[in-house]
């Protein structure tokens, strides 16, 4: 191998590995991580900033406290759209449970042909529902 002016390429000894570790600097309040930065269009910009003055906040302070929010949210946000899909199953079957139960009703009080109580229940329970947002 060759040298470079003074410097030998015999290992003596093995090179020390670099540590990549993000750096952590510190603050009054302990340890902190480091800067962030992006930049919003100027629509969020201008949300954020109304927000940020109507709370007497930085805009970075406003944005710090929706970051984090959002990231500790994540999974209550998950659970909370399970229960709802839950929920709307429940009352799904709770309308079929009482539409069956109004034709039956109708029907065995013998006023009402069951043709005419299927009708009526048709018209009148077995609307459908508004369509979730939630898959």
């Amino acid at each position: 191998m060759a040298a470079f002016a003074g410097v030998s390429t015999e290992p003596d000894r093995p090179m020390p590995k670099r540590k990549c570790t993000p750096s952590v600097q510190t603050s009054a309040h302990g340890p902190t991580s480091p800067p962030l930065s992006f930049r919003l269009d100027e629509g969020p910009q201008q949300e954020l900033t109304k927000r940020a003055e109507l709370m007497g906040v930085s805009i970075h302070q406003m944005a710090r406290y929706y970051v984090t929010r959002c990231l500790s949210e994540g999974e209550e946000r998950d659970a909370l759209g399970r229960h709802l899909r839950e929920l709307v199953q429940e009352c799904t079957e709770v309308r079929t449970d009482l539409a069956n139960a109004v034709v039956v009703l109708l029907s065995s009080a013998g006023k009402v042909a069951d043709d005419d109580a299927q009708t009526w229940v048709n018209e009148n329970l077995n609307q459908s529902c508004s369509p979730s947002p939630y898959p």
